[in-house]
C-alpha cells in the first residue's frame, strides 16, 4: 500500500502498511486496546474525538467476562518486558489517581504482583472495563457523552448527529450555538480569538471601529492553531443574513488576508506606517494652514473692533469735551448772572444808603432852614409894613 499523509492539529498522519502486530520485533513498548462489546440486544452507536461513528451490532452469544445485558466497553493497557519494571514505578508512586488512572493502576500491580514478580513474562496485560445497561443509555434521550471514556454513545442504528464535544466540529458548534444567542440578545456579534499552541505566532493588534485591539493567543491542546472569527453574517450592501458564522484561518498569511499585525503601530496605520506618516505630515500642514487662516481672519476681526472700538471711544471723548465745554459756559454764565445780581444789589443798597443820607441830612438842616425861612418871613414882613 503505498503511504500517504493527511494533515492533522500538531503533524501529519501516516497511513501505514505495517503489520497489524506492532509488537513484532519490538516495536512497541506500550499498548492500549478499546474493545466494544454489545450484549444488550439492540444497535449502539459509537463516536470518538475525531468524530468516527461506530456502529455496534448486539452479539449473537454472550461473551465471557462482561455482565448480562450491558453494553461493554472493555480497555487493556500492555506492557512490554522492558518497561514492566519502569510502569510498576510510576504507579507505585502515583497517590493522587482517580477514575480510569485509578482503576489501571490497581490492577495493574495486582498483575505484576500475581505473575510478574514470579517468573519471567514477555509482557503485562491488565484490562479494566466500562459497563452500560439499555436503561442508562435511554436515561439521557438515547445518547450521552462519556467524559472518562472521552467518546459519545447512542442507543440505535441512526448515526449520532452531533459532533464530539471535544472535537473540532464540535467546539466549532458551541461556539456558533454561544454567539448565535449574543446575537438573539444584541443583533450583532463579533469576536477574534487566536489558537497558538506551539507559541510561535505572538501577539496581535487589529482596528476596529477606528480603535486598536490586542489579541493575546492562547494554547487549546483540542484546536487546531489558526485565527478563529466567529461573526454575524457580513452584509454586502442589498442582501442581509442573520446567519452566524465561524471561519478559522491559518496563522501563515493571516496578517496579510485580515489586516492583522503585530504592533501597535501597524495596526494604527494599517500596514502602511510611511503612508500613514506622510498622509500625518500632510494633515498636520493643512491643519496648520488652516489655523494660520484662521488666525488671519481673527486678528482681522479683533483689528476691526479695535478701530471700532478706537472710533467709539474717540466719539465719547468728543462728547466728554463738547460736554466739559458746555459745562463750563454754564458756569461761567451761572457765575457771571450771579456776579451781575451782586452788583446790583450793592448798587441797590448804595443807593438806599446815599437816600438814607441824604434825608438825614435833610432833617439835619432842617432847623436852620426853618429858622432862615423864618427870619426871612419877619424881615419881609417888616419890611413891608413900613
Amino acid at each position: 500500500m503505498k503511504q500517504e499523509d493527511i494533515v492533522t492539529f500538531y503533524g501529519k498522519v501516516r497511513i501505514s502498511n505495517k503489520p497489524n502486530d506492532a509488537t513484532a520485533g519490538g516495536l512497541s513498548h506500550y499498548r492500549i486496546n478499546t474493545n466494544y462489546v454489545n450484549n444488550i440486544r439492540k444497535v449502539v452507536r459509537v463516536k470518538l474525538r475525531s468524530n468516527l461513528d461506530i456502529m455496534v451490532p448486539a452479539a449473537h452469544k454472550r461473551t465471557q467476562y462482561v455482565h448480562d445485558e450491558m453494553f461493554v466497553v472493555q480497555k487493556e493497557l500492555v506492557v512490554s518486558a522492558a518497561c514492566i519494571e519502569i510502569m510498576r514505578q510510576y504507579f507505585a508512586h502515583l497517590s493522587d489517581a482517580s477514575g480510569e488512572l485509578e482503576a489501571f493502576r490497581k490492577v495493574y500491580l495486582q498483575v505484576y504482583e500475581n505473575i510478574y514478580r514470579f517468573g519471567q513474562t514477555k509482557e503485562i496485560r491488565c484490562q479494566i472495563e466500562y459497563g452500560f445497561t439499555e436503561g442508562e443509555l435511554n436515561a439521557n434521550g438515547g445518547m450521552f457523552y462519556h467524559n472518562e471514556l472521552d467518546t459519545m454513545f447512542k442507543l440505535g442504528e441512526e448515526p449520532i448527529l452531533a459532533a464530539h464535544p471535544h472535537s473540532e466540529e464540535g467546539r466549532r458548534q458551541a461556539a456558533l450555538e454561544a454567539a448565535d444567542k449574543i446575537k438573539d440578545e444584541h443583533g450583532f456579534v463579533f469576536w477574534v480569538e487566536i489558537i497558538d499552541n506551539l507559541g510561535k505566532y505572538g501577539e496581535r493588534f487589529v482596528s476596529i471601529c477606528n480603535q486598536i485591539y490586542k489579541i493575546v493567543p492562547r494554547r487549546d491542546k483540542n484546536r487546531q492553531d489558526g485565527l478563529y472569527i466567529v461573526s454575524s453574517t457580513p452584509s454586502n450592501g442589498r442582501i442581509n443574513s442573520n446567519e452566524v458564522f465561524e471561519r478559522r484561518y491559518p496563522l501563515d498569511n493571516v496578517d496579510k488576508d485580515l489586516g492583522i499585525y503585530p504592533t501597535y503601530e501597524l495596526a494604527q496605520t494599517h500596514g502602511d506606517i510611511a503612508g500613514s506618516r506622510k498622509r500625518e505630515q500632510q494633515e498636520r500642514e493643512h491643519e496648520y494652514n488652516r489655523e494660520k487662516q484662521q488666525w488671519a481672519q481673527e486678528k482681522l476681526k479683533l483689528e476691526r473692533e479695535a478701530d471700532e472700538r478706537e472710533r467709539h471711544l474717540r466719539h465719547v471723548e468728543q462728547e466728554r469735551t463738547i460736554a466739559a465745554t458746555q459745562m463750563k459756559e454754564l458756569r461761567d454764565r451761572q457765575e457771571h448772572l450771579a456776579e451781575m445780581q451782586r452788583l446790583h444789589m450793592k448798587d441797590k443798597y448804595d443807593e438806599r444808603q446815599a437816600e438814607r443820607k441824604d434825608a438825614s441830612e435833610f432833617i439835619k438842616f432842617l432847623p436852620s432852614i426853618l429858622a432862615a425861612v423864618g427870619t426871612i418871613l419877619m424881615v419881609w414882613k417888616t419890611f413891608k409894613g413900613s
